[in-house]
């Protein structure tokens, strides 16, 4: 009796490492670094942002299939600021299959990678190689680009406009597969912080030009005086 219920646990324990290896089966041990690039937009102007990708171990990773989504946030809400940071239109996102740089530029799908937005804060792409065979992507090779994002800032009152905003990866809804299914993981390396960087009004500009003339006309008089 002793030795069917010995036999017992073992049976329990066996499948209970069986299912919690399984919850990872899909996973491969190699990783990904995702790097997004940030910088500034001027009230109601636009600017395109890159995303790169870089092996994360040391030795060689590789992937055949990339899913990736993309959202914008505000940080730090700021009161009584006017404005918004949005993705572009589906038209006016950036194709990066023209560049050398591009990760699947050496094995290019006809279909062109696109970005498409599900909502204005919203962004989702992808790619995968034509011939279905896996990319490689080794440790010492500089950062290759992701993906490319184009965003629009949104104002009535340029003078005033100011913010930051992060673009975020969506880990869960991102993969990067390799032929035989299996998932790399993947890390985030930045999050693009966008800041907005309000613009003086034109009439605001023309008052400081003529406030600094006559400063600098002061300044010439009380010389010449004191000179003489």
């Amino acid at each position: 009796m002793m030795f069917s219920n010995w036999r017992c646990k073992v049976s329990i324990l066996v499948l209970a490492v069986v299912t919690v290896f399984g919850v990872r089966e899909n996973r491969a041990m190699g990783g990904l670094i995702i790097t997004i690039q940030g910088g500034s937009i001027t009230p109601n102007g636009t600017a395109v942002f890159d995303v790169f990708i870089r092996s994360s171990t040391t030795g060689i990773d590789s992937f055949a299939f990339a899913d990736y989504k993309f959202v914008i946030t505000e940080v730090n809400p700021t009161p009584n600021a006017s404005g918004n940071l949005f993705f572009d239109n589906d038209l006016f996102q950036p194709d990066p299959s023209g560049r050398a740089d591009y990760v699947f530029s050496s094995d290019l799908n006809p279909a062109n990678p696109a970005i498409t937005l599900l909502d204005p804060l919203t962004a989702v792409g992808g790619d995968f190689t034509a011939s279905s065979l896996n990319l490689q992507l080794d440790v010492l090779d500089s950062d290759k680009l992701l993906t490319r994002l184009q965003l629009v800032h949104s104002t009535p009152t340029p003078g005033s406009a100011i913010g930051i905003y992060r673009i975020s990866l969506v880990n869960l809804e991102t993969s990067f597969k390799r032929e035989d299914g299996t998932e790399l993981n993947i890390q985030l390396a930045n999050s693009g912080l966008i800041t907005i960087t309000a613009v003086p009004e034109p009439s605001t500009v023309i008052l400081l030009s003529l406030a600094g003339a006559v400063g600098i006309g002061t300044w010439r008089i009380r010389r010449t005086r004191n000179c003489s």
